[in-house]
């Protein structure tokens, strides 16, 4: 009779080893096969079946239903428990596993029911960690979707129940097939059957708790019957499985009936001794929910009579403090109080006399608060006196002692009634304990009763099989033999993949990972189990993937093996952490079972990488040896050709580097014989030995040159290193030249011998005095190191005499080590031959030692020699020390440059702190009057103020970055910008120069040039300034009038836009000499030039270099007497195709008749430019005389003359007469002049508005427009609304408690008067309060108070500088609430915001900081303020209209310099009067004691304080006297300080004056008006 075979598993195989290569035994498989040759009768498969396949019925029938939404087949019980989709498949899977499990056929069905059988145990064993672990693994809803209920909160989510019993009988019936565990499997199948009876009994005795209870959700019915059905027909499975094996009929019907037996009995003690048990929980669980409640009731009643208690101390609070948050806390309490007892009159509903208490308590309850309600109504309307003697404090006593013996006696009740309720809990839990361990008692005696008699019928089946044995050891030991070589093989395969180098990675047809190796997990960082089922793909970089899938493809259809390196060689890998390293690629084909798969060997070559990086490195090294050789060296390959030449080779040929390299030696080198050439190489090539020969050069011009040539084999190639010896070559040639006159006369006639041997000494002493008086040191040594020639430029580098040097060895010029070390370098290179004495070959520098011992630096070339078989070395040295001295004082002057550079740039800073200081308060003022009722033209003139400012701040922007100007690292913006308005404006900025000089600007912008066109405006206009800028100083103080034109036109039109700006004029012009050089730096026409007008010679440089990046250029056509133009050329491209500056169809102009009368050189081409571009119809006139023909007969409608009258403007009365002189009734005529001023307003000259002028100076387009419209009466003459977005209310920050209540006052920190207005001004302008502290320790001990939303303090101050205030605020608050920080500071160093964020500043501004940059700033930090805060506090700051009788200030503070600078608001300048007065009165004390005390310094420090708010408030007296008082201090000048002191005091008391008149009702809103147009 057959037996089975179960060879063990391997130690070293992994577990789970999913193929064998195709030649490779296949273990597992051949051992399955043994098992299903065995094939042995059965008994009966009849019940196993039927248990099976009504199981799969169940299942199936389940499915179906949820695949079409049939409630009926989901549960046979209707409004019963449904059976889950999950449930359903695992039914059907065990079923199937079931009915396979015992049936005789090939191995295939036995592995396909432990297939089926392991699905079930993994679905099982995935749902109880999902249930004990919480995890969500995505299986519930796998199938269909469903919905959570009352018996399941998880959707889809089966039974626990069911879970454990599909665990059991998967692993059960997965063991079934070995034979294995019979005694387990039949324990596991009983209770299987067990807990399907009892959830059938369940639904059949209608006892829901024995298929649930409170913790675990139910099983469904027909869920139950599957479960029995799987039970029975496992037990029978296992009873076919024994008839297979030798056990007796009788002895297993014996098993049969024991096992029934007991099973029968497990079942009758599980219901009796269950249902016992579930009779006690229900009890305690009931009890236990009766506990709860009394426990809920006692706590109701503990927390209602804390929140009357509560809602009364509240209620007392309000009454004695008025506090509105004791008010807010009475109510909440009071509606706690509520919930409460809303919530225990629910609660004891069930009992009438706690219910009499609860009403009581509730009457008690509301009485207290009624009076207390009372209470603080008389506290509202009469005082707190009142309601302290009202009703509500008199009688809330003994209203509470009330309250607290109700409360006790209800807890009193309740307690009692916790008592009896935890005793009855605890008196069914330890009965549900007792029956439950007992019922688990007599199981278990059961099953141990079973086991035994299960296992004597074992020991005696063991007995039987015993003589089995024999008849098998044969087939054993045979079968163990093929095991164990089977076994072996696939041990070593499992192995050699495992423990491969290289990362293995096994990859199907798909691209899915197959298998993986354990140093695939090492490289990648993913384990083996995350990358089994994984594209390929995961591991390569993400970009490349979608390429990589059809390299894959292509590499299968092939299926050719691919070597590592063989392919591309930037492959990159990608670990699971993201990070990239360099890989190299195997791969090859497999046949596994008939599929295609693909073993690719991965390999990190980061260390690979790194040496080829190095060897690149040594390479460059290498190469830069090679190219300071003095001997010329070439490389070259197999195929002849040059790879590399260094340039003394490049200076042997006469040929550049590039040129040699790449070519075939015989291009390369036309002038050498190639075949004997070629023939070295190739003997050198073949016998790997280094070749030594000399040969003739021929160049191209016919010249020749000897070169000794040494061929040293390579392993890719050959090095040929090449010594120019043409001098030695003639004097060896001379020599034999000689030689052979010797012969021939010695054997033709001796008596010549004498004469002969005269020349040979000649000629050896011309080359001995050659080598005497070269200035290089030449020494010639042997192969011992001796010395055998020393030169004397040798004696005089190294202080020997050629007599002490020779016979010694060469050691005895150099220091150590070298002095120990050359012996060895010279007997290792003429052991190997390989270069590495010191210099053999290369020029390079080393270190000598003279006679007196000093060590001096030296270049050394050493030659090899061969003569009469004997090696000789020639050294040629030179003495470098001259050399290396000027290269130490180049690397000092370097240092010292570098050192003047950093001073530069410190004092640049310095500079630019001190010019943006006062700058600050200029830009910060002009921005608060910007936000003032401003008119048309006076925002003009403030917008030509701002730009003039930025336009300063911007040069000192450059002064500050000087030094990326000389690096050429100077960067321009690529921003949306408006060519004419940039150029317009730069000549505003310029119109006070013009009139200062007395020079004439004209302006004129091409109306076709874009609107917007991408550039940078404040280089642009930098440009256009310092061109027109020039133009106005070198025409002004002529003989002559200057004048200056301004033109900006387009010069070209298409895609490629170009844009011309032209300055021209009338000045001393230029020669052509000094136009070679004008746009060098600090370059003028010459020194008097200079002298006579100023200027640095920076202009012009900075302008051409900044056109220059700009993508344009400029360029000057100029003659000597009669001006110059200078042209600006820069490509632009339009903004979105942005279309020219033409006005709308709408234009008021448009239609209107004009006529321009003027000259060609006039403006009169301009003029009629601009009209027409506006739309109306325009006609030219060359002079008045022309114009009266135009006006006769014939002509109709209204007409417009515009007379460009330059200097030579008719007269009124001139212009009058010809308007009169028209008599046509449908003609009328108004006429505008154009003058030469500065007034850009349109100005009548006569009542009947029909003559207008206009000045034509910088006249803008618009300006002109403007101005033909008002004359034209299409526009009113004072038709100008304020500026869009600028405020006409009065400027009133909030007040201080206003804002400390929206949390949002600010804390400033400033030390300078003038900017201490300015900021406080801009945040009154942006609706913000704020506290100002003089220094940083101020505002530390400001801080303190907790009452700031935000710091904005300067960075330099006394006492406390910014930066130490940051860090002294960040340790006090030590990780408490952190306050934002802003630094405003003068320094615009590029470093100042990277050291601000070390001190724990949160961000940054420059000043001066526009209001726009503060605001945005400020919007990022300060937390937003409470709506109905900032309303009131809105509607209480109206401000105050100053009464009507003020009258104007004294002289000595002009009120219109203030106004100026905050704006005409009455209010605003009282303020500012008011402050300043105090802050005066307390500097001039302390000013008036340091003067008395002789202090100078101290004076000065106070006068430099008061100084800077005077000037800003108008005192210019008394700002001058402090003036001279901060110069005293700066002398030290006690004396001076005496003098100036009585002045001091007599400004002081007249400031008061004035400002005690001032703040007594002068109006000071009138020091600001009747200002003159500009």
């Amino acid at each position: 009779m057959p037996c089975r075979v179960s060879p063990k598993r391997p130690a070293g195989q992994p577990s789970s080893f999913p193929f064998s290569a195709k030649g490779i035994p296949q273990y597992f498989l051949k051992i399955d096969d043994l098992e299903s040759a065995n094939h042995f009768p059965v008994c009966s498969i009849h019940r196993r079946a039927r248990g099976g396949g009504l199981t799969v019925l169940i299942g199936v029938s389940v499915l179906v239903g949820w695949a079409f939404g049939i409630p009926d087949l989901k549960s046979f019980v209707i409004g019963a428990v449904q059976m889950k989709a999950n449930t359903a498949v695992g039914l059907a899977l065990a079923g199937g596993a079931l009915y396979l499990s015992g049936a005789r056929g090939p191995s295939w069905r036995q592995g396909l029911a432990r297939g089926m059988a392991m699905i079930v145990a993994a679905l099982g064993l995935a749902t109880l960690a999902q249930d004990i672990f919480g995890w969500r693994l995505e299986i519930d809803e796998l199938l269909f979707r469903d919905t959570a209920n009352a018996y399941n909160a998880v959707p889809g989510r089966m039974s626990p129940y069911s879970a454990i019993v599909f665990s059991a009988i998967g692993l059960a019936l997965t063991s079934l097939p070995s034979g294995r565990m019979r005694p387990a499997i039949w324990l596991t199948s009983a209770l299987v059957a067990g807990i399907g009876l009892v959830t059938v009994l369940g639904y059949a005795w209608s006892a829901g708790e024995l298929v649930t209870d409170d913790v675990l959700p139910p099983a469904a019915m027909h869920t139950g019957l599957a479960f029995t059905l799987l039970g029975f027909g496992t037990l029978h499975a296992a009873r076919e499985r024994a008839a297979r094996t030798d056990v007796s009929a009788p002895r297993l019907a014996l098993i049969e009936r024991k096992v029934a037996a007991g099973f029968i009995g497990v079942i009758l003690l599980l219901v009796v001794g269950g249902g016992l048990t579930y009779r006690a929980f229900v009890e305690s669980a009931h009890w236990t929910r009766w506990v709860a409640h009394t426990q809920e009731v006692r706590e109701r009643l503990s927390h209602r009579y804390a929140a009357v208690s509560d809602a009364e101390s509240a209620a007392r609070g309000y009454l004695l403090n008025g506090a509105h948050r004791h008010k807010q806390d009475y109510i909440r309490f009071v509606g706690e109080a509520g919930a409460h007892a809303e919530v225990l009159g629910a609660l004891v509903a069930d009992d009438p006399s706690q219910q009499e208490l609860l009403a009581r308590l509730n009457e008690l309850e509301a009485q207290r608060l009624n009076l207390l309600e009372r209470a603080i109504e008389v506290r509202d309307n009469q005082g707190w006196q009142v309601a302290q003697a009202s009703e509500a404090v008199e009688t809330g006593a003994w209203v509470m002692d009330g309250l607290r013996d109700l409360t006790a006696r209800l807890d009193s009740a309740e307690s009692a009634l916790l008592d009896e309720r935890e005793a009855n809990a605890d008196r069914y839990r330890l009965n549900a304990l007792f029956f439950l361990i007992g019922t688990l008692a007599a199981t278990a005696g059961i099953f141990a009763f079973l086991l035994r008699g299960i296992r004597r019928e074992m020991l005696a089946r063991a007995i039987a099989e015993e003589d089995l044995r024999g008849a098998n050891t044969d087939l054993e030991r045979r079968v163990r033999e093929r095991t164990a070589e089977i076994v072996e093989r696939q041990r070593r395969f499992v192995d050699l993949f495992e423990h491969a180098p290289d990362a293995l990675v096994m990859v199907n047809r798909e691209g899915a990972i197959v298998q993986v190796n354990l140093q695939t997990e090492a490289l990648f960082g993913w384990r083996r189990s995350d990358l089994i089922g994984q594209p390929i793909e995961t591991l390569v970089l993400p970009d490349a993937r979608a390429g990589h899938v059809s390299l894959r493809e292509r590499f299968l259809e092939s299926a050719s093996p691919h070597a590592m390196g063989a392919g591309r060689k930037d492959m990159r890998g990608l670990r699971r952490d993201g990070r990239v390293f360099p890989v190299g690629v195997s791969l090859s084909p497999l046949e596994i079972e008939g599929e295609r798969m693909v073993v690719a060997a991965v390999r990190d070559i980061s260390a690979h990488q790194h040496l080829i990086d190095a060897l690149a490195e040594a390479a460059d090294r290498y190469r830069y040896t090679l190219d300071s050789m003095l001997e010329g060296c070439l490389l070259v390959d197999f195929d002849w050709r040059v790879r590399y030449a260094n340039q003394a080779a490049a200076l042997h040929s006469r040929q550049a580097q590039e040129a040699l390299v790449g070519r075939p030696m015989i291009d390369a080198f036309p002038g050498m014989d190639a075949t004997e050439m070629l023939a070295c190489f190739r003997r050198c090539k073949e016998q790997r030995t280094a070749q030594t020969t000399e040969r003739e050069y021929v160049f191209p011009d016919g010249a020749r040159a000897w070169f000794e040539l040494s061929v040293v084999p390579m392993p890719d190639g050959i090095s040929i290193f090449s010594v120019d010896i043409t001098d030695r070559r003639r004097a060896e040639a001379a020599l034999r030249a000689v030689n052979t006159e010797l012969e021939q006369r010695v054997a033709t006639r001796t008596n010549e011998l004498k004469q002969a041997n005269d020349r040979l000494h000649d000629s050896a002493a011309r080359i001995a005095a050659i080598l005497d008086t070269v200035a290089d040191g030449i020494i010639t040594i042997d192969e011992r190191g001796t010395v055998e020639t020393f030169n004397p430029a040798a004696e005089r580098i190294f202080g020997y005499t050629a007599a002490e040097v020779l016979g010694h060895n060469i050691n005895m010029l150099m220091p150590e080590p070298y002095h120990a070390e050359h012996d060895g370098y010279l007997a290792r290179y003429l052991a190997t031959s390989e270069a590495r004495i010191i210099g053999i070959g290369i020029g390079r520098e080393v270190e000598g030692r003279r006679k007196d011992g000093s060590v001096f630096p030296l270049e050394l070339t050493i030659n090899e020699i061969e003569s009469d078989k004997v090696r000789r070395f020639t050294g040629v040295v030179r003495d470098i020390t001259e050399r290396r001295r000027a290269q130490t004082a180049m690397d000092d002057a370097r240092n010292a440059a570098e050192a003047a550079n950093q001073a530069k740039s410190a004092f640049l800073a310095a500079m630019s702190h001190e010019i943006r200081t006062p700058m600050n308060g200029v830009i910060g003022m002009i921005d608060v009057l910007h936000q003032t009722s401003l008119k048309g033209y006076q925002v003009e003139m403030v917008d030509t103020i701002t730009d003039s400012a930025y336009s300063l701040l911007g040069i000192i922007d450059d002064i500050l970055d000087f030094s990326k100007i000389e690096a050429g690292k100077l960067e321009v913006e690529r921003e949306p910008i408006a060519i004419a308005d940039v150029v317009e404006k730069a000549c505003h900025m310029l119109d006070h120069l013009t009139g200062k000089k007395g020079v004439e600007l004209t302006l004129f912008t091409d109306p076709a040039i874009p609107a917007q066109v991408f550039g940078d405006a404040a280089r642009l206009r930098q440009i256009v300034i310092n061109l027109a800028s020039n133009a106005i100083k070198f025409s002004s103080g002529l003989d002559r009038p200057g004048r200056v034109s301004v033109r900006a036109v387009s010069a070209e039109h298409g895609p490629d836009r170009v844009v011309e700006i032209r300055v021209t004029d009338n000045g001393v012009g230029i020669d052509e000499t000094t136009q070679a050089r004008l746009f060098t730096a600090f370059t003028q026409a010459d020194a008097s030039t200079t002298r006579r007008f100023g200027g640095t010679g920076l202009g012009l440089a900075i302008s051409h270099n900044l056109a220059k990046l700009m993508g344009g250029e400029i360029t000057v056509q100029s003659t000597p007497g009669e001006g110059s133009t200078f042209t600006l050329r820069l490509p632009c491209v339009p903004v979105a195709q942005t279309p020219a500056r033409a006005d709308e169809a709408a234009s008021p102009l448009a239609g209107l008749s004009c006529l321009v009368i003027g000259g060609a050189g006039d403006l009169g081409n301009d003029l009629a430019v601009y009209l027409i571009s506006a739309g109306a119809r325009v006609e030219r006139a060359a002079d008045l005389a022309a114009a009266r023909d135009h006006a006769g007969p014939g002509a109709s409608g209204p007409w417009l003359w515009l007379v460009d009258a330059g200097h030579n403007s008719p007269g009124a009365d001139e212009l009058l007469a010809i308007a009169d002189a028209q008599t046509a009734q449908d003609l009328r005529i108004v006429v505008i002049v154009l003058g030469r001023g500065k007034r850009r307003r349109p100005r009548s000259l006569d009542a009947g508005q029909r003559l207008w002028e206009v000045d034509a100076n910088a006249l803008t387009r618009q300006g002109l427009l403007r101005a033909v419209a008002v004359a034209a009466g299409r526009m009113a003459e004072d038709d100008e609304a304020p500026a869009v977005g600028k405020s006409t209310e009065a400027m009133a920050a909030p007040t201080r408690e206003d804002a400390l209540r929206q949390g949002r006052l600010i804390l400033v920190a400033e030390d300078n008067a003038t900017n201490q207005k300015v900021i406080v001004q801009q945040l009154a302008l942006l609706g913000l309060g704020a506290d100002v502290a003089g220094d940083g320790r101020e505002a530390l001990q400001r801080w303190q108070s907790g009452d700031y939303a935000l710091l904005l303090t300067d960075l330099h101050m006394p006492n406390l500088d910014g930066y130490e205030l940051a860090s002294a605020i960040r340790a006090e608050e030590n990780g408490a609430r952190r306050m934002p920080i802003v630094a405003l500071s003068a320094n615009a160093l590029k470093g100042e915001a990277l050291r601000c964020a070390a001190a724990g500043i949160d961000d940054y501004l420059a000043k001066p900081a526009p209001l726009k940059e503060l605001k945005a700033m400020l919007e990022r930090w300060l937390p937003a303020a409470d709506t109905a805060t900032v309303a009131d506090s809105s509607a209480a700051a109206e401000p105050a209209t100053p009464g009507a009788g003020e009258i104007k200030a004294e002289v000595a503070v002009d009120v219109a310099v203030l106004a100026a600078l905050v704006g005409d608001d009455p209010a605003t300048i009282r303020d500012f009067l008011a402050d300043f007065r105090q802050t005066a009165r307390a500097i001039a004390a302390e000013l008036e004691a340091a003067c008395m005390a002789g202090q100078p310094v101290q004076a000065g420090m106070l006068a430099h304080k008061l100084k800077g708010s005077a000037r800003a408030v108008g005192a210019r007296a008394l700002a001058e006297c402090c003036a001279a008082l901060e110069a005293a201090e700066k002398g030290n000048e006690v004396g001076v300080l005496q003098t100036i002191h009585p002045r001091f005091v007599a400004e002081m008391a007249a400031v008061e004056a004035a400002l005690d008149a001032l703040m007594a009702g002068a109006d000071v809103s009138q020091a600001s008006e009747n200002q003159d147009d500009v």
